[in-house]
């Protein structure tokens, strides 16, 4: 459990695969995902990671919140030079594929993501539906 802002307590589920996720869901609640991209800290030789993540979550009841977190890319690069596009080219496509998904399961889905204490470590799923294709390098889904 985590104590928040409010003294209240929170408890974050993480869920191995969205399909496993989506069986907690309520589906008279939105759902809030998003693509977003996690800055990394600065290693050796100042080479930084960041990863883009879909995020989605919904809370259970006022105490819990339910959530698939997706790495869907990572970019490294040397701080100061730009990030090639080529991996938030790909993130974008992954992010299209998971919205058409979770509204093809019936799902209002609201652009946003629901923030996290600074000290929790979210642990990471997948989406059994989501495929990369490495000779095309593109993302594709078997909905």
């Amino acid at each position: 459990m985590v104590v928040t802002a409010g003294g209240l307590y929170s408890l974050f589920i993480g869920y191995t695969t969205l399909e496993e996720w989506i069986t907690v869901v309520d589906d008279d609640l939105p759902v809030f995902a998003n693509l977003i991209n996690e800055t990394g800290k600065s290693g050796q030789y100042d080479i930084r990671t960041d990863q883009l993540v879909i995020m989605a979550a919904q809370p259970g009841d006022e105490s819990i919140v339910h959530y698939c977190r997706l790495v869907v890319s990572e970019m490294r690069y040397l701080v100061g030079d730009p990030p090639d596009r080529r991996p938030i080219e790909l993130a974008g496509q992954a992010w299209q594929l998971v919205q058409d998904w979770l509204k093809a399961q019936g799902l209002v889905v609201r652009k946003g993501v629901i923030a996290v204490p600074e000290n929790l470590r979210l642990m990471n799923g997948w989406a059994n539906f989501l495929r990369f294709d490495q000779k095309k390098q593109e993302y594709t889904a078997t909905i």
